[in-house]
């Protein structure tokens, strides 16, 4: 299985999310920056949302595609990773930009976690990827899952520089 958004993800011409229903179909699945799914990390990382906030238990408490200039994007996401330890990369795209990149150690047994960034600017192009990987520092990334959205001009606060927020079920930061 993986992610389609229209203008993104190449093959959808719905102007509706969708899963690839065709499993044969999971390595011909590409995301428009050029890059590939990978259906086993597919299956590990799932459920992505993007939201303005999250709960105590890490869910998404302000589930949205839009955001404002200023505000935090939230994803928020599940893992299924069985027995194994992992570390999760998570990569943000401002107009197909790579603008920020940060990986963070999964344990097995925690099944929810999120990643957190500013959006300064506004941008109709913004997007967000979560990569599978057994290595500490990614070199064996498999894309697993991706999402959309758009930040518009109205700051709700003021700019500062940005920086990236990780955290599992256990509450570590990293």
């Amino acid at each position: 299985m993986c992610w389609h958004h229209p203008g993104y993800f190449k093959g959808c011409a719905s102007t509706e999310c969708k899963w690839c229903a065709n499993a044969s179909r999971d390595a011909h699945c590409e995301h428009a920056f050029g890059k590939s799914f990978v259906a086993s990390a597919a299956a590990i990382i799932s459920n992505i949302k993007t939201s303005t906030a999250i709960d105590a238990n890490l869910e998404p408490t302000g589930p949205t595609s839009t955001f404002k200039a200023g505000q935090t994007v939230y994803v928020t996401f599940n893992i299924d990773s069985g027995s194994n330890d992992g570390y999760i990369a998570a990569k943000w795209y401002t107009d197909g930009r790579l603008v920020d990149t940060k990986i963070f150690h999964h344990t097995h047994g925690n099944t929810v976690a999120y990643a957190s960034i500013p959006y300064p600017n506004a941008t109709t192009k913004g997007a967000a990827e979560l990569y599978w990987c057994t290595q500490a520092d990614c070199a064996d990334a498999q894309l697993a899952q991706a999402t959309t959205f758009t930040v518009g001009a109205t700051s709700l606060v003021p700019t500062s520089p940005a920086s990236v927020v990780l955290q599992d079920a256990d509450r570590r930061l990293f």
